[in-house]
């Protein structure tokens, strides 16, 4: 792999992707607790699973809140400079 590549990825999981992992996985999770909770035949289960996803998701959303702000902070320390078309550069 080439230098500039590992720089990126690194660069991009200090940027929150780790995080926005997380967040997809756990929302997912949360997802699934909704499904069971709404198919179970038990009213007990049904309402403590109905809360924990609920609970799962509000949590997994935080996780994909804490990406973007991380991945913002990042985009702001990191500028793109995009040639104009005034300047075309080295030719």
């Amino acid at each position: 792999m080439s230098e500039e590549l590992e720089a990126f990825r690194d660069a991009l999981r200090q940027a929150g992707q780790p995080w926005s992992r997380r967040g997809v996985a756990t929302v997912g999770v949360g997802v699934v607790g909704l499904v069971v909770s709404q198919v179970a035949p038990w009213r007990m289960v049904d309402v403590v699973a109905l809360l924990g996803s609920f609970a799962i998701i509000m949590v997994g959303w935080v996780f994909l809140v804490i990406a973007f702000f991380k991945r913002r902070r990042w985009a702001r320390a990191n500028p793109i400079h995009e040639p104009t078309l005034a300047d075309p550069g080295p030719l």
